[in-house]
């Protein structure tokens, strides 16, 4: 997803936040959509309206919020959601898009009698992601899906294959987060993260850098990095950690364990800015691939149930 589109979902914390974006007749663009959603869901249109963004540069899709008749790009109310739809979107695009998006992000947010809810969509390698019941590929062009000629789709085919690296991250116990206490000094217990690297791409990846960055040591403390390089003099700021492959190489479909991380975060930090700013954001490089970034969430992964 462009930093755009990022900065709006991070931004939609509270139904208020939708009605600034109404106030301030934020019209619809590239990376922003509104959806009336107070009935059940079309799956025809949510499957296209999704993988459009997924096959362009990503993009945030406000459900519950009406547009103008006259013009349809500017929000005039927040109209609700209907409450199964928020139980259905999931099963809707799974069934509805191949090959599977991965990496969506969804929120609900209460207020004022009123629900919305907001997904962001990540921009895919894994394009192009085809609308299974026309059996078209579609992207997004301004304010419009709209359906990709042969030539581009050959060039999203042609992504495909090289190589085409992603982070893993995962909770050596996860219930160390689920029960994450702090101590008299305002520091959490230590809790520890497994580091993967994966190549989803046809070819072998090789002179690989994975870049991982946190937070000030005022706010998260590491205490270990395993096979990783300190590199904090090149992120000011920040504190950063490096792996470098210069020799040998990351074969396809094969999951490769870079690093185990041990960590602590301070209570202030968690509780001003957990719920919404990374523990952890990564970028990848290699040979013959587009540069790839993402993040990890602390309080996104010790809610989910």
């Amino acid at each position: 997803m462009t930093s755009a589109g990022r900065e709006i979902y991070e931004k939609l914390q509270t139904i208020k936040d939708v009605q600034t974006l109404i106030d301030g007749s934020v019209r619809e663009s590239d990376v922003l959509e509104y959806k009336r959603a107070d009935t059940k869901f079309d799956s025809k249109e949510v499957a296209k309206d999704v993988s459009a963004f997924a096959n362009s540069n990503g993009g945030v899709i406000v459900y519950g919020v009406a547009v103008d008749s006259r013009d349809k790009t500017r929000p005039i109310e927040i109209t609700g959601l209907n409450p199964t739809n928020i139980e259905v979107f999931d099963q809707i695009v799974n069934s509805n898009v191949v090959p599977p998006i991965t990496g969506i992000q969804k929120k609900v947010l209460e207020g004022d009698g009123h629900r919305v809810m907001v997904v962001a969509v990540p921009r895919s390698e894994d394009s192009p992601h085809q609308f299974l019941h026309e059996r078209r590929y579609y992207y997004r062009s301004g304010t419009q899906n709209v359906a990709m000629d042969h030539h581009m789709i050959e060039l999203h085919f042609g992504r495909r294959s090289g190589p085409m690296l992603d982070i893993e991250i995962e909770p050596l116990s996860p219930r160390e987060l689920a029960g994450l206490s702090f101590d008299e000094n305002g520091l959490s217990g230590p809790f520890s993260l497994r580091i993967w690297v994966r190549n989803r791409g046809r070819k072998s990846a090789r002179y690989m850098v994975a870049v991982f960055t946190f937070p000030p040591a005022e706010c998260v403390q590491i205490l270990s990095a395993h096979g990783l390089d300190n590199t904090d003099h090149l992120h000011p700021k920040r504190q950063a950690r490096e792996f470098t492959l210069d020799i040998g190489a990351v074969l396809p479909s094969v999951r490769y364990h870079l690093s185990d991380i041990s960590l602590q975060v301070t209570r202030d930090w968690f509780d001003s800015a957990g719920m919404t700013e990374p523990l952890l954001e990564w970028e990848i490089y290699a040979d013959e691939m587009t540069q790839r970034s993402g993040r990890f969430v602390l309080r996104n992964d010790t809610t989910q149930s």
